[in-house]
């Protein structure tokens, strides 16, 4: 997944030459602001907590957040969103060559993406099992739903032991009792097999 495909293009700027007194009247309305300089380069970020306990016309860039990382517009979006765990930032603005700001990775945009590959607001039915973490064994379940004809919305997998994988298969159409039907007479050890709540 690239970046460019999940940043939001619609983000608040403001000039590094700007006045506390001015960035406070903005910050009323954006939570952060990404500082920008005349040329819409990236200086740093500005939020609420940076002018706490300031008051006048002195410019704010003595208190930007500096961020030692950016994104570009296709870098993978796994990639950035560990690089904002790893730093605990809750955005990163996206950058081109020149440097300017031309989008924002926040962790709202994360959450989202997640939520996309999830498949969560396609109705359908959720089976999770514990495979064997070696090739072939997804196939084998995957190749056994498409012969009756489930159509798969997601897979979603993470190592839950040294020898174990879960998985989570979510599929169109079809009752949970006719999906445990399936996995019970082709024997697949499943953990359960529940309908998707409709958002």
């Amino acid at each position: 997944m690239r970046v460019k495909n999940w940043m939001e293009r619609n983000f608040s700027t403001i000039d590094k030459n700007t006045t506390v007194r001015e960035a406070k009247e903005y910050l009323e309305d954006n939570p952060f602001l990404i500082v920008v300089d005349e040329e819409g380069r990236f200086e740093g970020i500005l939020d609420k907590t940076s002018l706490w306990n300031t008051f006048g016309d002195e410019k704010i860039e003595e208190y930007l957040t500096l961020l030692p990382i950016t994104a570009m517009e296709n870098d993978y979006l796994e990639e950035v969103a560990m690089l904002m765990m790893d730093n605990h930032i809750p955005i990163l603005p996206v950058v081109n060559d020149d440097e300017k700001v031309i989008g924002v990775i926040t962790d709202f945009e994360i959450l989202n993406a997640l939520l996309e590959l999830s498949g969560i607001e396609e109705h359908g039915v959720r089976i999770t099992l514990n495979l064997e973490d070696k090739p072939g064994e997804l196939k084998k379940i995957l190749d056994i739903l498409s012969a009756h004809s489930l159509n798969v919305i997601s897979v979603l997998t993470y190592k839950s032991s040294e020898k174990k994988r879960t998985v989570t298969i979510r599929v169109s159409g079809n009752s949970v009792e006719e999906v445990a039907k399936i996995m019970k007479a082709n024997e697949i050890d499943y953990e359960e097999v529940l309908e998707d709540f409709q958002l």
